[in-house]
């Protein structure tokens, strides 16, 4: 019988980065229509992936990222988790948007912190370019400000799960 094991957790959380990103750079090619169900389920889709995929991406950084890293994930994950689901304004809130930036900016912050360590190199570059883009695109309602920034969002969860998968083909499991 085969257990769970580390690398294997880091490859399931690698590959949910990869699938995430790719489904996110696909679906940032369709015009978003509010309600449409299914265009709906692949974003929920999504989302679970990447939260999936950062919640792994972190764990296989741990000790090299740190206390701070930690928040940082926590900020982007709490971000994503807030997407998951229809899109909706309530209380005068656009959650789509809030999340957005809350999840923008904790990967920024966590990019920072993979920079400094040398985790994630290109991915955490392009991560860099997500918060810009998208204040880019608030500020000037611009569709392809809103592309770009997708794109580099899905991207850099593409890359850096790439390279976790990498990593994790060479790890040796831990067996009790």
């Amino acid at each position: 019988m085969t257990g769970i094991t580390p690398a294997g957790l880091a490859r399931l959380g690698a590959g949910a980065a990869i699938l995430g990103g790719s489904l996110r750079i696909a679906l940032g090619l369709i015009p978003f229509q509010p309600g449409t169900a299914w265009l709906e389920a692949v974003y929920a889709l999504i989302d679970f992936c990447l939260l999936t995929g950062l919640t792994g991406l972190y764990l296989t950084r741990a000790a090299a990222l740190g206390h701070l890293g930690l928040g940082f994930a926590l900020i982007a994950g709490l971000g994503l988790a807030s997407l998951v689901g229809p899109d909706a304004t309530r209380f005068g809130i656009d959650f789509y948007a809030l999340g957005s930036a809350v999840t923008a900016l904790g990967l920024a912050g966590l990019a920072i912190q993979g920079l400094r360590v040398g985790a994630w190199r290109w991915a955490s570059g392009v991560w860099l370019l997500t918060p810009g883009l998208g204040t880019v695109a608030m500020i000037s309602g611009s569709a392809l400000s809103w592309q770009l920034a997708g794109l580099a969002f899905g991207l850099g969860f593409v890359l850096a799960g790439l390279q976790a998968l990498r990593e994790a083909g060479r790890a040796r499991d831990i067996r009790p």
